[in-house]
């Protein structure tokens, strides 16, 4: 798994030589081995012989995850090496927030926050209506954890029993203005939805061994697990650095940034 890891953080940096516009790094960086883990290892959402029906769904909420997505689902080999050139790029189905591609099996567009979770709690209700296999799994910020709308989801989760619906918290405490104890204070996550009636579970979020085991138990309730994570993980001068939320890279950074995942470094125009 190391190798894979090492290749996704590649591969995101590696669009820095290409695209001239803000990259919303620090967030991408900090879900890697989560992005990993749902498509690469524990999910059958890549399998393409079974029915939709019996299709895990992936919903990433944090839209500026996209790139994180992008690099995950190549490493699992839904999608080709053009996700780099053509990241950004006009008419391309790589796009900076997340744009639903029935192709690429994105079921849902997540650029504004707090709308991927709502949406991840109706596919789940009604799979179990219908008594569909697979389960639903969703990736939420830390800072998107300030739309109501997020609470709203959890509370309807809990009342229909959804046990086939799992979220996923990036929880790396920084959002795009700052901390979000500072932006606005949360608290104890992990209790608020345990108040709502969920099942919770608390893991290392670089740690793919924790979050597979995490990732592995059957509940009954709808699971929360909150994974402890670091914006920019894998640069040293993003790691922690709330300003890496969305930024350019110029040359001297992109060459630093190359050095530190073992790219080489090409002069970006």
């Amino acid at each position: 798994m190391e190798k894979n890891i090492a290749n996704i953080r590649r591969n995101i940096i590696k669009v820095g030589l290409t695209c001239k516009g803000k990259v919303h790094w620090g967030s991408s960086l900090s879900c890697v081995e989560i992005m990993y883990v749902l498509y690469g290892i524990v999910t059958n959402v890549s399998n393409n012989e079974i029915s939709d029906s019996e299709r895990d769904q992936i919903i990433v909420s944090k839209g500026q995850g996209a790139l994180a997505m992008y690099a995950a689902m190549h490493e699992a080999g839904m999608i080709g090496d053009d996700f780099i050139s053509d990241f950004q790029g006009n008419g391309s189905d790589f796009s900076e927030e997340i744009i639903m591609n029935d192709k690429m099996k994105i079921p849902c567009s997540t650029g504004s926050l707090g709308i991927g979770m709502p949406y991840a709690v109706g596919v789940a209700l009604r799979k179990k209506r219908r008594g569909e296999a697979g389960k639903v799994y969703t990736v939420v910020g830390d800072g998107e954890c300030d739309e109501g709308s997020i609470w709203e989801a959890a509370m309807c989760a809990s009342h229909y029993g959804l046990n086939n619906l799992v979220m996923i918290i990036d929880h790396n405490g920084l959002q795009a203005d700052g901390d979000i104890e500072k932006v606005m204070k949360i608290g104890d996550v992990g209790q608020k939805f345990l108040s709502f009636g969920w099942d919770i579970s608390v893991v290392e979020g670089h740690n793919c061994e924790a979050l597979v085991k995490a990732l592995s138990v059957s509940r009954e309730k709808p699971y929360a697990i909150i994974a402890n994570t670091i914006k920019g993980k894998g640069i040293s001068f993003m790691e922690n650095q709330y300003l890496w939320h969305d930024h350019t890279l110029d040359n001297n950074l992109l060459e630093q940034a190359c050095r530190e995942v073992g790219l080489e470094y090409a002069t970006k125009e």
